[in-house]
């Protein structure tokens, strides 16, 4: 089976038409988005409306669930002050530019998907199961690799937020 995955697209269109051109090429079975449709890019409106047209199954982000609440902070630590300032003003930038239909999608987005591909138990979350805006370093031992498997009943995670 061939699973396509898309990550933290954040209103990037351009970037996600030339992502799902280049994954069309191994035809994926399935295509899963990882969240974070939304903030920092000029495109929120229309990438909701790909991912939507396109049947993307897609667990919400946690800029996705700042927008759908119409918050002005998606949970992301910065320490430094500039960056944290800039994030707020994106999220209101995206917040004021989305339809009522569109933030209404990201609202209801789901926390994690869990498909069963090739009789085996998968996951796909934004961050970690649960708390969509932390994730693990790369330097990770693979015995917490193995426990995060174990603990939530999957042979196969996949994750965005990076």
């Amino acid at each position: 089976m061939r699973i396509g995955l898309l990550s933290d697209v954040h209103g990037n269109l351009p970037g996600l038409e030339s992502a799902w051109r280049a994954m069309a090429e191994y035809a994926p079975d399935i295509t899963v988005c990882l969240g974070d449709l939304v903030q920092y890019g000029p495109s929120p409106g229309p990438v909701v409306s790909f991912i939507r047209s396109h049947g993307i199954e897609t667990v919400q982000g946690n800029c996705d669930r700042a927008a759908g609440r119409q918050r002005r902070d998606c949970g992301d630590s910065f320490e430094n002050p500039h960056w944290r300032r800039l994030a707020r003003e994106y999220m209101e930038w995206t917040v004021d530019n989305l339809s009522r239909d569109e933030t209404t999608v990201l609202r209801n987005l789901p926390d994690e998907l869990r498909f069963e591909l090739d009789r085996m138990p998968a996951l796909f979350v934004h961050g970690l199961p649960g708390r969509p805006t932390d994730g693990l370093p790369g330097a990770t031992a693979h015995e917490v690799y193995d426990l995060l498997l174990s603990r939530n009943g999957c042979s196969l995670f996949a994750c965005g937020h990076t």
